[in-house]
This record gives C-alpha cells, structure tokens and sequence, in this order.
C-alpha cells in the first residue's frame, strides 16, 4: 500500500485571484504510487500526459512506449515531488480548509448584509481547484507550477448579461395583464430595478462574488 507523502499546498488569498501574498496554507499527503512516467514537450516543457506509474522504477517499463518526436519521458518520485505528483494524478489528501467568506460591504432589500462563500473542495482536488488543469511545465530541469485558475466569465461579458435582462423585462411588462397578474408584474419590475442599481452598487466588488437576484416568471 502507497506512503502517505505529507507536502503543503499553498493557497490563494482568495478564490480565482492570483495572489498568495497572505501565505494561506494547507497540508496535504500524497497517496499514490511512488514513480509517475510522464511525457513532456521539449520545446515548451508542458507535461503532456501520464504514461506509466508504479511502486518501482522496474513497474514502469512493464510496458514499452515510446515519446512522440519532439518529446521526452521524465520520470517524477511522488516521495521528492509530491505536489506535482498529486497534481497530475489527483492521488492525494489534504486537511480540511476553511471556507473563504467575505462581506461585501452591501446589503440585500432585506437590509441583510451579502456574503460571498467559497468552500474548498475536499474530495482531493483542490490543487485542481486553484491551478489550471494540464498546465504544469519541465524547463531546464525544474517544474514550473501550474497558472492559476481564473474566473471564466469575464467582468465585460457579465455586464452585457445587463442589458439584455432589462430589455427582456420592459418587453414583458408591456405584455401586461392580459400575461401577467399584479404580482408577477411588480416581480419584473424588482427585477429591472436590481438590474439598473446593479453597476453603480457592484462597481468594485469582483463581478463572480454576486449573487444574482432570481429571474421573475417569464410566460411564453
């Protein structure tokens, strides 16, 4: 049975931001096998995909492969490089992280302050949860971590998502009653409101930090 190889993981200060200047922490334990045979591109050092592992160096070349032209195989020691071990076959554990929590410094219709949350996952990906997947590097004999995961929903696209939301609410409002009762009517109505105080309240708060109001009722 595999060693539990303990290595740190180091956290971003929060969520989907490059940044690791608070020096956040957590531990973690390699499980896998020791030896991971891997193929890299020698011309960029991006770690392609795994080609063989094992408990021994003999285990590895059970099977012969041979590296695309252009490629090289390394092979990697889960006990001298855990993090890039667990990084590439998600064989790993790690201490439970606390959830990130910020208060964003408005408040709802409610007068209840808006907290973002972020739970880690726990389930042994959360190298994969902060770093981009199939990005790690070998340049002259050293690893080159991962970028970090970003928000995939630029901040531009999800202001456009404005726009198009007020108008549909205008359209359904003129539908009026002969669509809608009174409630759903004034539901659309919060809606548009929300959607027009939305830049001036958000204006500097990180766009993946809002909760979105829920949609009002749309009838065909």
């Amino acid at each position: 049975m595999p060693s539990k190889i303990k290595f740190t993981i180091l956290v971003n200060d929060e969520p989907y931001v490059d940044s690791f200047v608070q020096n956040k922490t957590a531990e973690a334990y390699y499980t896998g096998l020791r030896y991971v045979k891997v193929e890299y591109d020698t011309s960029s050092g991006l770690v392609k995909h795994i080609v063989s592992q094992g408990d021994s160096l003999h285990d590895l070349d059970s099977i012969t492969v041979y590296p695309e032209e252009g490629h090289q195989h390394l092979v990697i020691d889960g006990n001298a490089n855990p993090w890039e071990a667990s990084y590439l076959t998600a064989d790993y554990e790690h201490d439970q992280v606390p959830v990130y929590e910020e208060d964003l410094g408005v408040t709802d219709d409610d007068g209840n302050p808006e907290i973002y949350r972020y739970t880690y996952s726990e389930e042994g990906s959360m190298i994969q949860n902060i770093y981009i997947p199939n990005d790690l590097k070998y340049i002259d004999g050293k690893f080159v971590k991962p970028r970090v995961r970003l928000h995939m929903v630029k901040r531009e696209n999800y202001f456009n998502r404005l726009q198009s939301h007020i108008e549909m609410c205008d359209t359904e409002f003129a539908r009026g009653r002969s669509v809608y009762n009174e409630n759903e009517l004034q539901e659309i109505l919060k809606y548009k409101a929300w959607l027009e105080s939305y830049t001036a309240k958000y204006k500097n708060i990180k766009h993946w930090k809002i909760k979105w109001l829920d949609l009002p009722v749309i009838k065909p």
